[in-house]
């Protein structure tokens, strides 16, 4: 079950600035019970039965402001703004917590000696919460009829990594040549962002928890 509220603003300022804010909500709720709770049994190359072993819950929300000013004038074109993002989540995972019994064949099966037995343990409850701030600004100076400048630079925070130099230049140009070619170049660092599920996955499976 899912419920998403998405405001937005736009305002024209002057005839050269336009402003554009936006926010949005997520209410995310997930129930996931298995038919059975029997231990898992499986074959290999012959069969699995049992339990499903996914029994899970989980409610979150997810709030996300972004704001963004562009400025369109003669010589110079700007976006500058940011994002912001806030989530939590709390969750119950009872994965695999009956236990799987792996044989090696039909054999083993039968004479009740399997390969390996695999159960987690311990506390299924978790709660998460993750911040993501960005900051950026792009700038166009057309320095003459043929020849474009873009030069611009973008921050990101995360609260859950330890990193926090994440400042990334960007620059490029464009040149035309006639009306009908245009020579583009440029170089740009990137910083990509840890998905939510990853570091959750990373905190709740740390030998201790779960």
């Amino acid at each position: 079950r899912n419920y998403v509220m998405d405001i937005r603003e736009i305002a024209v300022l002057t005839e050269r600035t336009v402003h554009d804010m936006r926010f949005k909500w997520t209410n995310t709720h997930s129930d996931k019970n298995p038919f059975s709770t029997a231990p898992a049994i499986i074959v290999k190359d012959a069969f699995t039965s049992g339990g499903a072993q996914n029994k899970n819950l989980t409610n979150g929300n997810t709030y996300e402001l972004s704001d963004l000013v562009y400025f369109a004038g003669e010589k110079l074109t700007m976006r500058s703004g940011f994002q912001s993002s806030y989530r939590r989540d709390r969750s119950v995972s009872e994965d695999n917590f009956f236990g799987e019994f792996t044989f090696s064949d039909l054999a083993s099966y039968a004479a009740g000696k399997p390969l390996k037995y695999r159960i987690t343990c311990c506390n299924p409850r978790f709660e998460m919460s993750q911040t993501k701030l960005a900051f950026f600004s792009q700038n166009d100076f057309k320095f003459t009829k043929t020849f474009t400048l873009m030069v611009g630079t973008r921050y990101q925070y995360q609260n859950d990594l330890d990193d926090k130099n994440n400042l990334d230049p960007r620059i490029g140009f464009a040149y035309a040549i006639g009306n009908a070619t245009v020579i583009r170049g440029g170089a740009a660092i990137f910083h990509a962002d840890m998905d939510f599920n990853q570091s959750q996955n990373t905190r709740r499976l740390d030998g201790k928890r779960l």
